[in-house]
């Protein structure tokens, strides 16, 4: 599970994987450690 906060690092929600791929789960960790960016 990942936690996403926002600006004053409030929790805003978890993002969760729930798959049986291999594969779904090395994307996962690639997409969790690019950070969370800016979204405005």
């Amino acid at each position: 599970m990942k936690l996403i906060t926002g600006k004053g690092n409030q929790h805003l929600y978890w993002l969760l994987l729930a798959a049986k791929n291999d594969l779904a789960h090395k994307f996962w960790e690639v997409a969790v450690d690019t950070g969370q960016g800016k979204l405005f």
